[in-house]
């Protein structure tokens, strides 16, 4: 979170503990210091890596949005199991892709 007004520095966390991952509109990445939690804000030597790693933290909650909707309350695991194998990868990758380079690639005939 960026407060107006207030400036920030670049520092680096040599001894982290924990991390934690947040999903709203945008994936955000907080690492565990000795002096608290901090949001992650890329060097743009790293930024490239950030940004990776955040397309696939949406993509991993697109997925679990998509098996979780398909869940039904009240029946076994077995029956759970069934529905979820008859879920097609492919339509969820194409259902989640928000890039051309998370949807699977065309077949070729």
């Amino acid at each position: 979170m960026r407060l107006p007004g207030v400036q920030s520095a670049y520092i680096e966390i040599e001894a982290s503990h924990s991390y934690s991952i947040g999903y709203g509109p945008y994936a955000v990445l907080w690492v565990a210091g000795e002096a608290g939690w901090y949001e992650i804000n890329p060097s743009p030597r790293y930024q490239a890596l950030y940004d990776t790693t955040c397309e696939a933290i949406t993509a991993y909650y697109h997925i679990m949005d998509i098996y979780n909707s398909r869940t039904r309350k009240g029946i076994g695991v077995r029956e759970q199991r069934k529905l979820f194998k008859k879920l097609d990868l492919k339509e969820v990758f194409y259902q989640v892709s928000p890039s051309p380079r998370l949807a699977l690639p065309q077949r070729r005939i």
